[in-house]
């Protein structure tokens, strides 16, 4: 208006203020120090943190939907971010990675493992692993052991991993169906044969040389096996082994006393796999020497089983009854003939009774 007189002018001033809107992505990922939305004054500089949880890594922060990553410091657990004097709103998001941890799985030959290879997962989340045993020569194999993290952990087909906060390996081998023997021809065997715990020497009876140490070769026929190894090594589906010298079979008599068919020696090793713990009652039949180890133990009492001239020239059955863990246990089972008919089998019994199927669960390490 026109002025009248003299006036006094007053202009009131206030700051301004801007907000900031904070979150994270994905919800619940991750915790700032002052979620939602906060009001500050214009030019302010808001210092915000953000924590990961356990099983969260921070990987960008974005204000209004530019990355700012570069700015950010990261120590840590936590990423700090100041802003710069402020002119505006703003929208503030960090940005959280679910943290993935790897299951290294290695494989055995006689099968395979899924998932396998290198196995990524969520963290906390849970993994089941499945082993899958191939089929052989002789039927299906078996998974030998597991170890996770390098701890054995048993003999089953699965493994489940639960929780997953840090890195593992998985490691599965497997066990061969079957049986590995080792046959030496022409074999004397030397020792006191009237003491079942006397130390075996294997010897060829016409040089006296060691002959573990020399090829293996002989066409010896029976029901299961043909020996014909060059190296003296074989692989069989059982330990059930009838060789009927003196027998006719087929009208053809298939080794005589005196010939390289008479004065043989067998050594078969492997694994026995028990499922279930119990007393099993396990059998040898021979003709003429038997011996028969469990764990590195002599299961095989009876003298007769070994003594020479005895057992008589023909097949004798010995029981042998052993409580057992579940597990795989190693067995040694050492033969000879000395001429004429021969005989080697070995089977077991879960009730006592003498069995009437021969022993089906040999096996050996891949």
């Amino acid at each position: 208006p026109s002025l009248t007189g003299d006036k006094d002018i007053v202009a009131s001033f206030s700051t301004r203020q801007y907000t900031i809107n904070a979150s994270v992505y994905p919800l619940g990922s991750g915790t700032i120090n002052l979620p939602g939305i906060t009001t500050w004054n214009c030019n302010a500089q808001p210092v915000f943190t953000f924590t990961n949880n356990s099983c969260t890594k921070f990987t960008d922060l974005k204000v209004n939907g530019t990355s700012v990553l570069s700015n950010v410091t990261i120590s840590g657990n936590t990423a700090t971010y100041t802003f710069p004097p402020l002119t505006g709103d703003k929208n503030l998001v960090g940005n959280f990675s679910t943290r993935r941890y790897q299951v290294v799985v290695t494989e055995g030959n006689g099968g395979y493992m899924t998932p396998n290879g290198t196995v990524l997962i969520d963290c906390g989340a849970n993994q089941l692993f499945t082993a899958h045993p191939a089929n052989g020569q002789f039927g299906p194999n078996q998974v030998y052991k597991l170890f996770a993290d390098g701890v054995y952990v048993g003999m089953d087909d699965t493994y489940n991993y639960t929780n997953v906060l840090s890195n593992h390996t998985l490691q599965v081998t497997f066990a061969i169906k079957g049986v590995k023997g080792n046959y030496w021809r022409n074999a004397e065997l030397y020792g006191d044969y009237n003491n079942r715990n006397f130390n075996l020497f294997v010897w060829n009876r016409t040089t006296h040389n060691p002959i573990e140490s020399t090829p293996a070769v002989n066409m010896q026929l029976h029901d299961h096996i043909t020996f014909a190894d060059i190296s003296g090594q074989e692989f069989y589906p059982t330990i059930d082994s009838i060789w009927p010298c003196g027998i006719p079979v087929t009208g053809q008599r298939l080794c005589s006393a005196g010939t390289d068919q008479d004065y043989f020696y067998v050594n078969w090793t492997g694994l026995i796999r028990i499922t279930q713990a119990g007393t099993y009652t396990y059998y040898t039949i021979a003709d003429d020497g038997i011996k028969f180890w469990i764990d590195g133990t002599l299961v095989t009492t009876d003298d007769r089983s070994w003594q020479k001239p005895y057992p008589p020239d023909r097949a004798v059955e010995y029981p042998y009854p052993i409580t057992l863990t579940k597990a795989y246990h190693n067995y040694t089972l050492i033969f000879y003939d000395n001429a004429v008919r021969a005989t080697a089998q070995f089977n077991y019994s879960t009730t006592g009774n003498p069995p009437t199927v021969p022993f089906d669960k040999y096996y050996y390490p891949a």
